[in-house]
């Protein structure tokens, strides 16, 4: 039996494994190739091959919810998509935003997260462009929140 989590890093690898266990949709729905070895936990600064997943853990809120000692638990994960291809700007730049709005679709998917949280959605997609050892990527950084309710011990 699953059990719901307070841990940032059971979550942060339950949607690496996901992620990864699924690369094959992600190519499918996008017609750009994922490789499930370009999946990282947490930020990187380089990147062998693009495009490339970060998933990175951000804070976990919790509140008290009473003298029963139950906590509200409150996630909040950061998912990097990095593309940097010699193409025309505008391609690469659609590839990455496809890329990020398939992750969002698997992710919905899977609201509870296998049984780990409550429920969890995409809350958002920021695109843009960041420059790591002198090269610039195409990225989108999705905001993801799960959240639980777990008793402390």
């Amino acid at each position: 039996m699953v059990n719901i989590t307070d841990s940032v890093d059971t979550v942060t690898q339950y949607v690496i494994d996901k992620l990864k266990a699924n690369a094959a949709v992600l190519k499918t729905s996008t017609n750009v190739v994922v490789d499930p070895q370009d999946i990282y936990y947490g930020d990187q600064e380089k990147f062998p091959r693009t495009p490339s997943i970060c998933v990175d853990p951000g804070n976990r809120a919790r509140i008290l919810q009473g003298v029963s000692y139950r906590t509200d638990n409150n996630f909040v994960l950061y998912i990097y998509v990095y593309h940097a291809k010699v193409q025309d700007n505008q391609i690469t730049r659609k590839e990455v935003q496809q890329i990020s709005e398939a992750i969002e679709t698997l992710l919905h998917s899977d609201p509870q997260l296998g049984g780990i949280v409550i429920h969890s959605f995409c809350t958002l997609n920021e695109s843009g462009y960041v420059y790591r050892q002198n090269t610039m990527y195409r990225t989108c950084r999705i905001t993801f929140e799960p959240y639980s309710k777990t008793k402390l011990r």
